[in-house]
């Protein structure tokens, strides 16, 4: 189950960095008045995503 964890995590934590490129790359196209709403969202889920991995982590570092 351990690896479980630590393949999830994994995933997690390179969905969020996708996100952070998307964000980026949003920024560079548009002016951010126009990004308020996706942008606030994209954060939330990069935020999200980086819990929820760190969680498992600890849940896989407890498993061992």
């Amino acid at each position: 189950m351990r690896n479980w964890f630590i393949i999830f995590s994994e995933a997690f934590v390179d969905f969020s960095v996708g996100l952070i490129v998307l964000i980026y790359a949003d920024i560079q196209s548009r002016p951010l008045s126009d990004l308020f709403s996706t942008l606030t969202i994209k954060a939330s889920l990069v935020i999200f995503s980086l819990v929820f991995a760190k969680r498992l982590r600890d849940e896989a570092d407890k498993k061992t």
